[in-house]
């Protein structure tokens, strides 16, 4: 496993904030490794506010649009979270490699099929 993988992340409220509002969570997400829903809950978990459904294909018909301001944390909330990245165990990423191959193989080897001859019409009474 690589050093990389190894290290938890840390979300920083502030960071976040600015980072989902430059770009789709779901690219922001990639840069951290996880999920788009992992990042929207971690979100949530954090209460930085995300920008609403159709929010970046109205920005980019040119709609000028206001962030929603990040408000102050309550109490519970922290500043920061540190997240540990899950990796699946070393069986499950040599199986999931082995299964890849044998499917690739399989579709190489696979031949496109026939259509059925269709049926000859309604059945008489």
């Amino acid at each position: 496993m690589e050093e990389e993988e190894k290290r938890p992340a840390i979300y920083e409220r502030e960071k976040l904030y600015e980072e989902v509002w430059i770009e789709p969570v779901k690219i922001v997400a990639e840069r951290y490794g996880v999920s788009d829903v992992a990042l929207g809950k971690t979100c949530r978990k954090l209460a930085v506010p995300l920008p609403g459904r159709g929010y970046w294909a109205r920005l980019r018909a040119g709609q000028e649009l206001e962030r929603t301001p990040l408000p102050p944390p309550p109490a519970s909330v922290p500043r920061a979270l540190l997240v540990h990245r899950a990796s699946p165990p070393q069986k499950e990423r040599e199986a999931s490699q082995e299964i890849a191959a044998r499917m690739a193989e399989e579709s190489r080897r696979r031949q496109p099929s026939l259509l059925p001859t269709p049926s000859p019409g309604p059945i008489p009474w």
